[in-house]
């Protein structure tokens, strides 16, 4: 009898964990990746800077950012990042309750040209299921 009681109390609250994970997950949360300036030369190195806002008590255990650029930027350190007719980074973290996180990454422009960031796709794994939760910021960076 104490089995099947633990059981149904376990389903009910892993229930409620992820209702409540699913309805509040990305309230107060806020992405944007920029580039630092606004022109650059051909040949010389930048940064790219990715900042997260979590400012909510519910903590993000595991976060995966991902956004594009064009191919001819090379960054200095070049995992999490895949190569095809564009260049795609991902980055997985964790974000904390009322946490600001923030990352340069550096890369050297190869080419001449306007490159833009224009979004940010985030994503979420419930903490007790197998839910993946999605959300795209806009983000309207660019240089030349």
């Amino acid at each position: 009898m104490i089995i099947l009681l633990f059981l149904v109390s376990f389903f009910v609250l892993k229930k409620l964990v992820t209702r409540y994970y699913s309805k509040h997950w990305n309230d107060n949360l806020s992405a944007v990746v920029h580039f630092e300036t606004g022109y650059i030369n051909e040949g010389e190195t930048g940064h790219i800077c990715e900042e997260l806002i979590n400012d909510k008590f519910l903590p993000l255990s595991v976060v995966n950012v991902k956004f594009e650029l064009d191919r001819s930027i090379r960054y200095a350190e070049s995992k999490n990042t895949i190569v095809s007719d564009k260049q795609y980074r991902s980055d997985t973290l964790t974000l904390g309750s009322h946490k600001k996180l923030c990352r340069r990454f550096e890369v050297t422009y190869t080419k001449r040209g306007v490159y833009s960031i224009d979004a940010l796709t985030l994503n979420t794994i419930d903490p007790v299921s197998d839910y993946i939760r999605l959300e795209q910021f806009p983000c309207k960076s660019s240089i030349y």
